[in-house]
């Protein structure tokens, strides 16, 4: 495996705190703000891929603050995971998908769960997304 260089969190599924549905407000999962700066000072590139419009979440990455700690924003699945890889100037070898369920990408260096059950398929599991810093895979 290659080193890992990048990160695709899963708005929905890993970065926000819940779905809040079409009306509702968006709200980081807790820690998470914590865990975008950490990684991205330890020098990782970050992206978001998401079944809600681009354009919906570069609005919200701005309203928060947060748009510069991410280079990628594409749509949810196989296809938008390459073209974040791509944005980012990585191979899919290089990133991991940090999720809630383990729908893992074919061809990306490793899938994180984010859940309180764990389960077969991913390459590592947190509770918390405020734990996700301290697994090996990024040490």
């Amino acid at each position: 495996m290659k080193k890992i260089k990048g990160i695709l969190f899963d708005l929905e599924g890993a970065l926000l705190a819940q779905d809040p549905g079409p009306a509702g407000p968006w709200r980081v999962a807790p820690g998470g703000l914590k865990v975008i700066r950490r990684l991205y000072d330890r020098g990782y590139r970050l992206g978001i891929v998401s079944r809600r419009s681009g354009e919906e979440v570069l609005g919200w990455l701005r309203e928060e603050g947060l748009l510069q700690y991410f280079e990628a924003v594409q749509s949810f699945g196989a296809e938008g995971c390459r073209r974040a890889c791509g944005q980012m100037g990585l191979e899919l070898s290089e990133c991991v998908r940090v999720t809630g369920d383990s729908d893992g990408e074919a061809g990306l260096g490793a899938c994180i769960l984010v859940t309180d059950q764990p389960e077969s398929g991913a390459d590592g599991a947190v509770c918390r997304l405020a734990d996700l810093p301290d697994l090996p895979i990024f040490q």
